[in-house]
């Protein structure tokens, strides 16, 4: 009934999924240092993930429902979407992670994070044009402390 209590509901899942998600990242930490030849490790790495990916994407994928719940009574709930966002990039649905971060950026169009968000979601998504539009609309709004690496991030996604 209330935007607020499906969101308190999909944070409860999003919480219990959290210890499993950094031990997740760990072992994927480990995969990217290991050289190939220690088969030993890259095993041991790969086993760590499986043991938990399935539990993980279990807890993640049940807070999805409680997010859109939340949108359909709430559809500017920045919270909701914000979380929509990433809980949809680390499910790997990197098209509904844009459309959401595009909703938040229709809202908050002076924020600078959110195009900063949406340009690395478009580069996620190979789409250099949007990527350094975002990316250039994010340097337009960004505080001072903020330009140079955002000018980088500019440059780097081949824009000027």
């Amino acid at each position: 009934k209330f935007d607020s209590t499906r969101l308190l509901r999909a944070s409860v899942f999003l919480t219990q999924a959290e210890p499993l998600n950094q031990h997740r990242l760990q072992a994927q930490q480990i995969l990217s240092v290991t050289p190939v030849t220690d088969t030993a490790k890259i095993k041991e790495a790969n086993d760590a993930i499986a043991a938990v990916e399935p539990q993980w994407r279990a807890l993640v994928q049940k807070a999805v429902p409680e997010l859109e719940a939340a949108l359909e009574i709430n559809p500017k709930n920045v919270q909701t979407l914000s979380q929509m966002v990433v809980t949809q990039q680390q499910l790997g649905d990197v098209p509904a992670a844009i459309r959401y971060a595009e909703t938040l950026a229709e809202i908050n169009a002076q924020d600078w994070a959110v195009w900063r968000n949406l340009a690395l979601l478009y580069n996620e998504a190979q789409d250099k044009p949007k990527a350094i539009a975002a990316a250039k609309r994010s340097l337009d709004l960004a505080p001072q402390d903020q330009q140079a690496s955002l000018q980088a991030f500019v440059a780097q996604l081949g824009g000027q």
